[in-house]
């Protein structure tokens, strides 16, 4: 599994923060300042402390995307517009029996997830869909995404949508 980080350029400027920084691995989105960066927990932190990086993405205005349940939501409604197939979900404090209990044993779908956040105030972790050549593509609410390193050939531009999407919003669907 391949993971990236999502991050966004809130400041529109003639470049981009990725020309000034030795970056390897991206994916930038339709949007060229919508991007996921290659991502593993450890080089990440290790790489955002380095000056040179930190300073950039502080004048570029870089923005690291957090997705919220509203955000998760609102992918969830519009998962058909981006190509995806919604197969399963995970939330905080919750182990998949608490939730197969929580719908009485139902398969899992937009309104029992609706009833999970609202009516039992948990917070959902992750997102699990399919893309239409079949392979999973996991959404995680610190914002990151993942996906089968086959996926790259298959899936990009559906990626890319994904990503614009997650960063900018519904708009990038028109």
């Amino acid at each position: 599994m391949l993971h990236y980080k999502l991050v966004y350029q809130n400041m529109v400027k003639d470049s981009k923060f990725y020309d000034f920084i030795d970056i390897e691995n991206i994916i930038v989105g339709n949007e060229d300042n919508s991007v996921g960066i290659l991502y593993t927990p450890s080089n990440y932190t290790e790489w955002l402390r380095e000056d040179s990086i930190f300073k950039t993405f502080i004048e570029f205005d870089i923005t690291q995307t957090i997705i919220t349940n509203t955000k998760f939501r609102v992918i969830l409604e519009m998962h058909e517009k981006l190509n995806l197939l919604f197969s399963d979900c995970e939330f905080y404090g919750l182990t998949s029996d608490e939730v197969d209990s929580m719908i009485n044993y139902n398969d899992i779908d937009k309104e029992s997830i609706n009833f999970i956040i609202d009516k039992e105030e948990y917070r959902l972790k992750k997102m699990i869909f399919r893309t239409k050549s079949c392979r999973f593509i996991s959404i995680n609410r610190n914002g990151v995404i993942s996906f089968q390193e086959d996926s790259m050939a298959d899936d990009l531009e559906d990626i890319k949508k994904l990503i614009d999407f997650i960063n900018i919003g519904p708009r990038v669907l028109k």
